[in-house]
């Protein structure tokens, strides 16, 4: 798990994570990219490229011990069984993973106002009605700038629960944390382009928060 640190200090803190799910990484491609890409004004940007880099380097959904790190946060925390339904395995507790603790502790630390989760497979934008977003409008610009359809996901285990923006939007007043569901898995599967045009959307979800 890498983090990495651009822009102006002081300015919105913009969070970009692009591997949670191991099997998930086409968000990865817009991580590298803001690497190196031109920052507008007042953007105290900050990048992680993946949380789970066990599931990412087996290309699995979750961590080496098989849970999925988006059900395994607080507030909204609930059991999963892992042997039925493994790909949503909640783990034994609330930040029972090492990748959960470290991330939740990092977000403690910089406390972003807009954070970027990528996730697959969409196209859509997350608003996520159980702790949304603090700023709606945030989601509206994104989606503006990708030409996706902003409307509440199903997590598909009765529920979503365990979310990492569930956690950051309800611990943290005034954040507005969310998901963006790609519309390909695949690392290199969006092209420039469309890497580009999500590079376009943080800034305008920027320039509302």
């Amino acid at each position: 798990m890498n983090a990495m640190h651009r822009g102006t200090p002081g300015g919105v803190v913009i969070l970009v994570v692009g591997v949670i799910h191991g099997d998930e990484d086409a968000g990865m491609g817009v991580v590298e990219a803001l690497r190196t890409a031109p920052l507008p004004p007042g953007i105290d940007l900050w990048l992680l490229d993946a949380m789970n880099p066990d599931g990412w380097a087996n290309q699995e959904r979750g961590n080496a011990n098989g849970v999925d790190l988006n059900r395994n946060w607080p507030p909204d925390w609930a059991p999963i069984d892992c042997v039925v339904v493994p790909q949503n395995c909640s783990g034994p507790g609330p930040l029972s993973e090492p990748e959960t603790k470290a991330t939740a502790d990092f977000i403690a630390s910089i406390q972003p106002q807009v954070t970027v989760w990528y996730h697959a497979v969409g196209p859509v934008v997350d608003q996520a009605v159980q702790h949304g977003v603090a700023n709606p409008a945030v989601l509206t610009a994104y989606a503006s700038k990708v030409g996706y359809a902003v409307y509440t996901v199903s997590c598909g285990t009765g529920g979503c629960t365990g979310n990492a923006t569930q956690y950051q939007n309800a611990t943290f007043p005034g954040t507005s944390s969310f998901v963006v569901e790609l519309g390909t898995k695949a690392l290199g599967g969006m092209g420039a382009q469309g890497v580009l045009n999500h590079i376009a959307g943080i800034w305008a979800a920027a320039a509302v928060a």
